[in-house]
């Protein structure tokens, strides 16, 4: 009985030492996804989606960042304004042969979907990136600042 005990006690500290293993495997994964070009467009993109200012600001390059405040709250005002939606985004990588730093993320197929209240009335408009010609279809450019993604563009 008293050897059947010790056999528990391992396999039970065998078992959770794994599941700990496992655990932070995966925890570490997800974070290695965020710093990868498509990485930082879906949290840039769920950041938008939510409204969230403070995460969509921190995927931006920081050069891109560097505003007055008078401008910064106007980009805060064009972001609150228009709401979108994003659904059944496929994405193609393309990294740069020139610059290591540097690649482009292509939304191949989806729907973007855009709301706003123009004049007084809401107006929304879908996109179906699935029908627009390829040389039409959104894309983000990304760049690796000290180790990190961002996306490259105005805010």
């Amino acid at each position: 009985m008293h050897k059947r005990g010790h056999l528990l006690g391992i396999r039970n500290t065998c078992f959770l030492f794994l599941s700990v293993m496992l655990i932070a495997g995966l925890a570490l994964s997800g974070c290695a996804e965020k710093n990868t070009p498509e990485g930082v467009v879906k949290e840039f993109i769920k950041a938008w989606e939510e409204g969230d200012w403070k995460t969509y600001k921190a995927c931006i390059a920081p050069e891109k960042r560097n505003l007055s405040k008078i401008e910064e709250e106007l980009a805060r005002q064009k972001f609150e304004q228009i709401k979108v939606k994003f659904e059944g985004m496929k994405f193609k990588v393309v990294h740069s042969d020139e610059h290591k730093n540097k690649a482009v993320v292509h939304l191949m197929d989806g729907k973007i979907k855009y709301t706003a209240v123009i004049m007084g009335e809401k107006k929304t408009e879908v996109q179906d990136i699935s029908k627009m010609p390829k040389n039409a279809r959104p894309f983000f450019d990304t760049v690796r600042v000290k180790g990190k993604w961002y996306v490259y563009t105005d805010l």
